[in-house]
């Protein structure tokens, strides 16, 4: 589940159960190549956050997905920073060596990239994040736009009716089916 140079690409971003902000200056969604899309939904009526990814091939097909629940968040980029570490974390997991992190929070992809220190109030999830990439053959950190994640981010809707994690392996999730198709749309226009 690679491209020809061996990279595989993750997304991670975020979505905010409120009218977010958009800025105009938005990055093309990425195209040919392994994507792992992951999504952070805040579940304020139930005090808890939840989290999905989704891992495609070059040809748009699921390698592996997941959908689980997080803990409550204070904003936005909290949200995008324990989505990019849980999408991480699952792609160490599962295996992958080269990664390409894609998130929709400038600002988080930034603070990931900087070999700086982050003071942040998310300063000690992104050196998580450092320390955890460290046994990475190869990372880096892009930002695209929201609506190319959108099997992702149902997938983090998804985790508010669960108790358990949940994984899918060489499978895409039924309830994310219409959305992973729409997100194949918009890689290929």
């Amino acid at each position: 589940m690679h491209n020809r140079n061996g990279r595989y690409f993750v997304k991670s971003g975020y979505y905010v159960a409120r009218q977010v902000l958009r800025n105009e200056n938005w990055a093309e969604c990425s195209r040919g190549s392994d994507k792992q899309r992951g999504w952070k939904a805040l579940l304020k009526e139930r005090g808890r956050s939840g989290f999905g990814a989704m891992i495609r091939n070059e040809r748009g097909e699921v390698m592996a997905a997941f959908s689980a629940i997080g803990p409550s968040v204070s904003g936005s980029e909290e949200a995008e920073t324990l989505a990019c570490r849980k999408v991480v974390e699952f792609a160490i997991d599962v295996g992958f060596s080269e990664l390409i992190i894609e998130g929709d929070s400038i600002n988080v992809m930034r603070a990931l990239s900087s070999p700086s220190l982050d003071l942040s109030i998310c300063g000690n999830v992104v050196a998580d994040i450092q320390w955890l990439i460290h046994g990475i053959r190869r990372v880096s950190f892009n930002w695209v736009r929201s609506d190319c994640k959108r099997a992702a981010h149902v997938l983090a809707r998804y985790a508010s009716n669960l108790n358990v994690e949940m994984y899918w392996m060489e499978d895409a999730p039924l309830v994310a089916l219409e959305s992973m198709y729409q997100d194949s749309i918009l890689m290929n226009t």
